[in-house]
C-alpha cells in the first residue's frame, strides 16, 4: 500500500510528460524503466498473491487474518476496499499501459526476490518477539514455516510469469504466434 504513494505519482508524472510530447526527456525515460520494474516486479505479483489470498482465507478461516472482534469494528466494505480495489486497479494497469516482455528476467526476478526475502525477515522478527503480524502465522511452527515461506515465493512467481501471458495477449508481443 505505501509502495503505491511512489509508484502512483510516477505514472502520473511519465503520463502527463507523454501527452505533452516530452517522453523522450532522459529523465521521462528513466522514471518509466523504475516504473515498469516496480509494477512488473513488485505491485502485480504481490498484489495478486495477497488479494487472492485474503479472499481465500476469508471465505474459510476469517480468525487466521485477524481476531474475531476485529470483524464488528472493520466493516466487510472495508475488506473489498482493501482487497478487491487494488487487485482491479493493478489488472487494470496490466492491460492498459504497454509493456514488454524484458530480455531478461533476472533484474525483475532479482527485485521481486529481494522483496519477498525483506518481507520475510520482517515476519519472522515479529514472530521471534511474539507479535504476529497475521494472526494465522501461529500456526506455521517448526518445518511449517519454511514451507509458507517456498510457498508465498512460488506463488508470488506464478503471478510475475503469468502477466507475461497477459501482456503477450494484450499488446501482441512475446513468444505467442498467432494461429491461423
Amino acid at each position: 500500500m505505501l509502495f503505491t504513494l511512489v509508484y502512483f505519482p510516477i505514472c502520473f508524472y511519465c503520463d502527463w510528460r507523454e501527452l505533452r510530447g516530452e517522453h523522450e526527456c532522459n529523465h521521462v525515460k528513466l522514471l518509466n524503466q523504475v516504473r515498469c520494474l516496480c509494477f512488473t516486479s513488485i505491485l502485480l505479483p504481490t498484489t495478486a498473491f495477497g488479494d487472492i489470498l485474503f479472499w481465500r482465507v476469508w471465505n474459510t478461516h476469517r480468525e487466521l487474518i485477524a481476531p474475531p472482534s476485529i470483524h464488528k469494528v472493520v466493516p466487510f466494505w472495508s475488506q473489498h476496499c482493501m482487497h478487491t480495489v487494488s487487485l482491479i486497479v493493478v489488472l487494470t494497469d496490466l492491460v492498459l499501459v504497454k509493456r514488454e516482455r524484458p530480455k531478461s528476467n533476472v533484474l525483475n526476478i532479482g527485485v521481486l526476490s529481494s522483496f519477498l526475502i525483506a518481507y520475510t525477515v520482517v515476519c519472522v522478527q515479529s514472530v521471534m518477539k511474539g507479535e504476529y503480524i497475521y494472526p494465522g502465522l501461529k500456526l506455521f511452527t517448526g518445518m511449517k514455516f519454511p514451507i509458507l515461506v517456498i510457498y508465498v515465493f512460488l506463488e508470488n512467481f506464478f503471478y510475475y510469469t503469468s502477466q507475461w501471458l497477459v501482456v503477450d495477449m494484450v499488446w501482441g508481443q512475446g513468444n505467442l504466434k498467432k494461429v491461423v
